[in-house]
């Protein structure tokens, strides 16, 4: 068997752990090509509930749900075979004058048989969410309510390749009905029966039709049930009866508390709340505090208990901790006060953990502990577009983030495009939870992270509780689209060897701001644009002042009849001047433009101190000695208007300034110490 066929079964086992509990780990045994899980097999398993009208006073509940196999050949995932069912359900009840039926048609479920490692037993169970049917419970005065496909948990049992039957029988807890339907103290206590025949043959017959029509109650004598009177008290005889609890016991109550999200409901009941426990364990139970949630919880992959001594006069001499379906989980001889089970808990199910001081006389104190498995947290998660692999073209980046789950996983699988498929685990991280995924196209990509929590007997997994993000990741140009001048500087001075009238070039940086929070996009300027006389290379020739070039009032860069017209094709060099092409994925993401114009002297040290700044350039009066200082400076004050803002929606909805083609803006860069006047058009567009 190759590896790769062993890791699928793994994976296999800690996607189902989720659902089903499984309590046994990957094992080579489990993944064999042939087993007695292949089938193909087919019959039902049948669940009934059957509360007579007596000990129960006016109330009477009976209730039939089965699954069968529909005959297809099963599917495989895994160590896994997934079969077709349908499930069906009759039933009919009262409680005082109330009655209601159930009727659920045939309705598609979905079975998954597998081999057990620890012991090779076939393992039959539900696979799936269970099925909710709105408006089942059909009522003479009370509203109609939906009702639920019960659990009947799982199946193991004994099955070769050359057995042909399997059936038996096992208890199981129903669900209890709405409160319309219910009665307090009623009991849940079902039992369920299977038949299986490999190869095909009859499935077992279903339930006789009207079968379970309601039964009505004990003959009343006149005002018995009257709603004045109280109905008798049960009879103690009853197998249904519960002891009374007394002494420091805390009762269960008759409602399972609200299951929040990552937190387990927890509630507790002493050991001497059942027969046998009474006879056994006489003295005060451990002490559990679970008031703060410290000292008693669970996360969808572990329950852990912190407990003090309950008896003041004489101290145990060993403790234990078992829980009801598998028995004693803790060493030998263990004197914790403290302990952790790391095991799937399936979500809304309930378990039974009973913790015991055990004393040297041999006499021993109880408390059960129900808890009721959590529904795993779903992470929140946001996915944010990073600088391209290329500043112009190329493909997209997104960084992936996802909040903490407080449920404690193990880690989370991060699935989604830019990912390789199954997807990539990552463990959890204090500071933050993060990964870069490039090589984008643009488009529309979702990804998703869900929680996953390892436990010795498995993974519990759950895809409902991923957290799942969708963007539409979309490529922009910012381009410098054309100048206009209105009045050049006072920057001309004999003997400056720098062309006729003014020479300048454009800059400008792009930000990206999500959230407040910014990253440095791109950072570009053009060639100087003027005379080109005695600068051969290096420049681009613009303006009228000479034969050669030279801007003065009245010329527009470029050589174009009116500014706000979009001439050629966008230029890395010259106008219109693409600054970037930037990547933006949410609606609400803000692109951030500076953009600045420069007077060529020959000495760049001021712009390269504004290069160099993360910030937008402040002019001040002390940053010209005077105008005969020979360096290249700004033309126009500071001016906060000048710093352009626009979302990603904005620039989709071809935003514009007023009275200007879509996507254009107009800046003014007006200068009181060189006294150059000039119009700038930036221009926004969304690339196809």
């Amino acid at each position: 068997m190759n590896s790769s066929r062993l890791r699928s079964g793994c994976i296999g086992l800690g996607l189902a752990a989720v659902r089903f509990a499984l309590l046994v780990a990957c094992a080579p045994a489990a993944l064999a090509q042939t087993s007695s899980a292949d089938g193909p097999w087919s019959g039902s398993v049948q669940c009934v509930l059957d509360v007579q009208a007596g000990p129960f006073g006016p109330y009477a509940r009976q209730e039939t749900q089965t699954w069968t196999l529909t005959g297809a050949a099963p599917a495989p995932d895994g160590v896994f075979r997934i079969y077709d069912a349908l499930w069906t359900v009759t039933g009919a009840g009262r409680v005082n004058a109330t009655t209601w039926s159930i009727n659920v048609p045939a309705t598609p479920v979905k079975l998954q048989m597998f081999i057990r490692a620890s012991d090779q037993k076939l393992i039959i169970q539900q696979w799936g969410a269970r099925k909710q049917i709105p408006n089942a419970i059909a009522s003479n005065s009370a509203p109609h309510r939906p009702l639920s496909e019960w659990s009947f948990f799982w199946i193991d049992t004994v099955a070769d390749n050359d057995q042909v039957t399997i059936h038996g029988s096992k208890p199981a807890e129903a669900d209890r009905l709405p409160a319309d339907f219910f009665f307090s103290g009623a009991p849940v206590n079902a039992t369920c029966t299977w038949q299986f025949t490999k190869g095909g043959g009859s499935p077992p017959a279903g339930p006789q039709q009207g079968k379970y029509s309601p039964r009505p109650p004990p003959e009343r004598e006149p005002g018995k049930y009257s709603p004045d009177a109280s109905p008798p008290a049960p009879d103690n005889s009853s197998k249904y009866t519960r002891p009374a609890v007394t002494g420091n016991d805390i009762a269960a109550p008759t409602a399972t508390p609200a299951n929040g999200p990552g937190v387990a409901s927890l509630d507790r009941r002493s050991a001497t709340d059942g027969l046998a426990r009474r006879a056994t364990c006489t003295k005060v139970g451990p002490l559990i505090d679970d008031a703060g949630k410290a000292n008693l919880g669970a996360t969808p992959g572990e329950v852990y208990f912190l407990w003090g001594h309950g008896n003041d006069q004489v101290f145990p001499t060993s403790n234990s901790v078992s829980r009801s379906d598998l028995g004693v989980l803790t060493p030998p001889n263990f004197t914790g006060w403290a302990f952790k089970h790391r095991i799937p808990l399936i979500s809304g199910r309930e378990y039974q953990y009973t913790i015991t001081e055990h004393y040297a006389d041999g006499s021993c104190g109880s408390t059960s502990v129900r808890v009721v498995g959590p529904t795993p947290s779903k992470p929140s998660i946001q996915a944010v577009a990073i600088a391209g692999s290329a500043g112009i073209g190329g493909t997209g980046n997104v960084r992936v983030s996802w909040g903490g789950s407080g449920d404690e996983p193990s880690g989370y699988l991060i699935q989604g495009p830019g990912i390789p498929a199954p997807g990539r685990e990552y463990a959890p991280s204090p500071v933050a939870n993060f990964a870069n995924v490039g090589g984008l196209a643009a488009g529309t990509h979702t990804w998703s992270a869900t929680p996953f929590w390892d436990t010795p007997s498995g993974r519990l997994m759950d895809p409902a509780s991923a957290g799942k993000v969708t963007v539409q990741l979309k490529r922009y140009r910012v381009l410098i689209n054309s100048l206009l001048v209105n009045q050049m500087t006072s920057d001309q001075f004999p003997g400056r060897n720098d062309g006729h009238s003014d020479e300048v070039y454009v800059a400008a940086k792009v930000w990206r701001e999500v959230a407040r929070e910014q990253t440095i996009l791109a950072t570009w300027k053009s060639l100087v644009h003027g005379d080109i006389n005695g600068f051969p290379n290096g420049r681009v020739k613009a303006g009228t002042a000479s034969p050669t070039g030279g801007l003065s009032a009245g010329n527009i860069v470029p050589n174009i009849s009116d500014p706000t017209m979009v001439a050629g094709s966008s230029s890395r060099t010259t106008f219109p001047l693409l600054i970037c092409e930037c990547w933006l994925a949410d609606p609400k993401d803000e692109l951030v433009v500076e953009p600045t114009l420069w007077e060529y002297d020959g000495n760049s040290t001021w712009y390269n101190w504004w290069e160099s700044e993360r910030h937008e350039i402040q002019r001040q009066q002390s940053l010209y000695t005077s105008l005969s200082d020979v360096r290249d400076f700004p033309i126009g004050e500071y001016d906060k208007s000048r710093v352009i803002k626009i979302t990603k929606a904005d620039i989709d909805g071809r935003l514009g300034g007023p009275g200007l083609p879509a996507g254009m803006f107009r800046l003014k860069f007006q200068d009181n110490h060189s006294h150059g006047d000039y119009e700038m058009f930036l221009r926004f567009e969304p690339i196809p």
